[in-house]
């Protein structure tokens, strides 16, 4: 359940709601029998990231930390969340957290892929713009 509202964009507005609600709730559900299981921990905290409740997500995704540090994708939420809340310096350290994190996954191209999304964000924040285009499009010959 890494990005639960992905699955809302095929739904009609009315309909997004009452799933949003009914994901929120199966999330606590599940978070809260399973206490010290990290990941149930991070899908609560993108259920609520979906529900647009940021400074509660965002404590939800440091929960999840506490129980394993090695977790990209609440490492991401935390970072999307912080970065929502204007704490761009949580935020960034983050990001920053994602990128390293992002090259030890074991699927090289959602690593890729994270690390660019994150070096954009970083980029974003400090500069106003992502940076990535010799990195995206530059192809060697």
């Amino acid at each position: 359940m890494a990005n639960p509202t992905g699955a809302f964009r095929k739904v009609p507005m009315a309909a997004q709601a009452a799933d949003k609600a009914q994901l929120l709730e199966a999330a606590r559900a599940a978070a809260a029998a399973n206490r010290n299981d990290a990941q149930s921990q991070t899908d609560l905290g993108w259920a609520l990231y979906g529900a647009g409740r940021l400074a509660d997500a965002a404590e939800q995704f440091k929960r999840a930390l506490m129980i394993d540090m090695n977790i990209v994708d609440a490492h991401y939420g935390l970072a999307l969340a912080s970065k929502a809340l204007n704490l761009k310096e949580p935020a960034i350290a983050a990001f920053e957290k994602v990128a390293s994190l992002a090259t030890q996954l074991d699927d090289p191209v959602r690593g890729g892929m994270l690390r660019r999304l994150a070096h954009g964000q970083i980029n974003e924040m400090k500069d106003g713009d992502w940076q990535l285009a010799g990195e995206i499009w530059h192809r060697e010959p």
